[in-house]
């Protein structure tokens, strides 16, 4: 059982508040990951579940035991949680071999050397470094360091699986290729993983649950990937869970009015206030060269490859497309800086302006 749960939790570090009265429960079994942007407090609330940290007030349970007490000070050591971690710079031995490296926790624990090996090589093909065995790190690349990490951690065969941002030095592709590696290993040992991060690809890739937190360390939303992302809880959770476009609305006479324009959608507000905030993402973007919406101009247009990237002033609000260049090809959509352009949205969330968590709209 590696149900983990916060009870209460305050973090102070000098007059800084990193959280105030937190709580948070990760099922067991499940990859839940912590999103939110650097200096949120993501890996405090790591470090305090590894033991490497106390809470001020507050209580951490791994299953039914206590392991944390901020109010009595009692703790159980890190090596009697149960759990394994993995840190973003891999921290391998550099004069240790691959099967080395992997062994190394039970050597710790005094195993014999036939169920050392037995284990080890287990591992070695679990995190697909079958033949390395013998490599040191420096003969390995990043993806291949970040595979003996994964199988140091998982060797002693633990509950729980501690990674703190452990794929944001590997090139693009490799992250990629890790995270799929990531909830397979997952799904195949059935562990619970407390994943760290403040990349919202990572954790939707991989997620069963994501909980958002904000600069102050607060959680704003916890939910499947999905949920989060298509019924996001406020203004902050949709910035951050990629690429958005915000546009000041105001109800005038039963119409919704951008500047001097009247904005057409499909899911009208359900929310009683003059000012809204209209927020969607580019995909939700539809521009043609005429024809009825929104009236704008390109401000930027960029060649990205697959697709057309543009900038739209509407309004003197910029806002951002994406659009599929062969698509663009075929529609005549090629546009330059200076062109006009109707802009038509669809898909589109609604917020009270009044209670925006970003600064201003963006």
């Amino acid at each position: 059982m590696a149900e983990i749960r916060f009870e209460d939790i305050f973090k102070s570090y000098g007059s800084h508040h990193v959280h105030s009265g937190l709580n948070l429960t990760i099922k067991d079994g499940e990859c839940f990951t912590l999103l939110g942007p650097s200096g949120c407090g993501k890996s405090v609330l790591m470090r305090m579940i590894a033991g490497f940290e106390m809470p001020d007030r507050g209580k951490i349970f791994i299953g039914d035991r206590l392991v944390s007490d901020g109010g009595t000070g009692d703790t159980v050591q890190p090596n009697l949680r149960d759990l394994g971690v993995v840190f973003q710079d891999y921290a391998v031995w550099p004069h240790m071999s691959v099967f080395d490296n992997i062994a190394y926790p039970l050597k710790i624990a005094k195993e014999n050397a036939t169920d050392i090996k037995d284990r080890v090589m287990q591992i070695v093909k679990l995190v697909n470094l079958t033949g390395l065995e013998k490599r040191m790190p420096s003969q390995l690349s990043g993806g291949q360091q970040q595979r003996v990490a994964l199988g140091r951690a998982l060797v002693a065969n633990p509950s729980l699986m501690l990674l703190d941002e452990p794929l944001n030095n590997l090139d693009a592709n490799l992250r990629e290729e890790m995270r799929f590696e990531i909830k397979e290993l997952q799904k195949k040992l059935k562990i619970t993983i407390f994943y760290v991060t403040h990349d919202q690809e990572i954790a939707l890739a991989l997620s069963d649950r994501i909980a958002i937190m904000d600069h102050k360390g607060n959680v704003m939303q916890v939910g499947s990937p999905v949920d989060v992302f298509e019924n996001p809880a406020n203004d902050f959770v949709f910035k951050f869970l990629g690429v958005s476009n915000f546009l000041p609305v105001e109800q005038n006479a039963g119409c919704l009015m951008v500047g001097q324009q009247e904005l057409l959608v499909d899911n009208k507000p359900d929310i009683k206030a003059e000012k809204l905030v209209v927020a969607f993402r580019p995909s939700d973007v539809h521009i043609s060269r005429t024809g009825t919406g929104l009236k704008g101009k390109i401000v930027r247009a960029s060649f990205l490859g697959a697709d057309m990237d543009y900038l739209v002033d509407v309004e003197s609000r910029i806002i951002r497309t994406q659009l599929n260049t062969y698509k663009a090809l075929q529609e005549n959509l090629i546009l330059k800086e200076g062109d006009e352009c109707s802009v038509n949205l669809s898909a589109v969330t609604w917020f009270d302006e009044t209670k925006m968590h970003t600064e201003g709209v963006s």
